[in-house]
């Protein structure tokens, strides 16, 4: 076993660190050692059978890492069993070779996941499309897949008896209201994202997300009562990566890093760590009283705060392309990820139920700059 893909391993398995409140200043994390590794996997071996699909994803690679960690056998979907840049991460796991099994399935073709699913006990549902560039069909390239997707992997679990279910949601199908979210507004998992608004702004992903979780929901209430399923709605994710390509969230920050990004956009921006969304992911499906959606959200932050953590930590020989000005809020080009002022997130019901203390946006920001599959992946912009 490759000791430097252990060591990534070992921090990314790294349990979350005790953070409350988001305006606490950013603390480094300790060192990850085998006590974390210890800690992640609990005092005694998993050896359920687990089911996670697009294992070859930013979250999902590290889901599959660390339930391999806790003892589990994981059958782990992907496009193709033949494509290295879906698969070489996954079968170079610290445990893959002995338990991990992977499936092609395809989103949009049913019965798909049968197989995949066949004999597990839980079910991580995390594939869908995540892109904002190129879309040229929004229908066939994020609202089919993301629900007609989410469908045929419910219809596999309740087919072959899988009962404990976890989602991949986002804020995406949370935020967006037409009347905004004024100043004293709290958003809570009550909250649901306005899709009419977000068809009418041609925000695909957002339509899409929303459709797929309001698709869960009804599916569990009509087709699938007997089952425990759980929604966990992360905003933009970051932190440090396993998978050979670079994901949408963290090319939001390699922009930064490239030369993309030429000003520091004047306003604020919502992240969780991806460890947290992890943690979520195996407290909601191994706590009983899990149940309905659950927001996962770090923090807000100031865009000059997190460009400040980027030169944390990024090495010198990277960090010449950082912008230093903040650009003027009234002649600034609009942007998906630059809020215009900060908001209220009540994550109260994560931590109480699922025991997530979030680590802080600077900290997220500051490990993925310091992750050397990152790094390796960002392309300067050149004149």
């Amino acid at each position: 076993m490759d000791t430097g893909l252990c060591a990534r391993v070992l921090l990314l398995l790294e349990p979350a660190r005790l953070l409350c409140n988001w305006m606490l200043p950013a603390e480094a994390h300790p060192a990850a050692s085998q006590g974390a590794m210890a800690a992640a996997a609990g005092s005694s071996a998993d050896s359920k059978v687990v089911c996670v699909t697009g294992a070859s994803g930013y979250v999902a690679s590290q889901l599959v890492a660390a339930l391999l960690a806790k003892g589990c056998t994981v059958h782990g979907t992907v496009r193709s069993v033949a494509n290295p840049a879906k698969t070489a991460h996954l079968k170079a796991l610290p445990g893959a070779a002995d338990r991990l099994k992977l499936f092609e399935a395809d989103l949009l073709k049913a019965g798909s996941f049968d197989e995949a699913l066949a004999g597990c006990s839980e079910c991580h549902h995390t594939a869908s499309p995540f892109f904002n560039d190129g879309v040229t069909d929004a229908e066939l390239q994020l609202i089919r897949p993301a629900v007609e997707g989410t469908l045929n992997v419910l219809g596999s679990c309740k087919k072959n008896g899988v009962r404990t279910i976890v989602v991949t949601s986002s804020t995406a199908a949370v935020y967006g209201r037409r009347e905004g979210n004024p100043a004293g507004h709290v958003i809570t998992e009550a909250q649901w994202a306005d899709e009419d608004l977000a068809a009418e702004n041609k925000v695909h992903y957002v339509v899409s997300k929303i459709k797929a979780e309001r698709a869960v929901w009804a599916f569990a209430e009509k087709e699938f009562p007997e089952a425990r399923i759980v929604a966990v709605n992360p905003t933009l994710v970051v932190g440090p990566m396993l998978q050979p390509v670079m994901n949408t969230s963290s090319a939001v920050i390699a922009g930064f890093l490239s030369g993309e990004q030429t000003a520091v956009p004047s306003g604020y921006i919502t992240i969780v760590d991806v460890r947290d969304v992890v943690a979520a992911h195996i407290a909601a499906a191994e706590r009983e009283a899990a149940s309905g959606r659950y927001l996962l959200v770090g923090g807000v932050a100031k865009w000059a705060d997190l460009v400040a953590s980027m030169r944390e930590g990024t090495p010198s020989e990277l960090a010449g392309k950082l912008p230093s000005e903040i650009a003027d809020p009234a002649a600034e080009a609009p942007w998906r990820y630059n809020m215009k002022s900060t908001l209220t997130v009540d994550c109260s019901k994560a931590t109480k139920d699922l025991g997530i203390e979030f680590r802080s946006p600077a900290t997220s920001v500051r490990d993925l700059c310091a992750d050397s599959v990152f790094q390796s992946l960002v392309k300067p912009v050149t004149a």
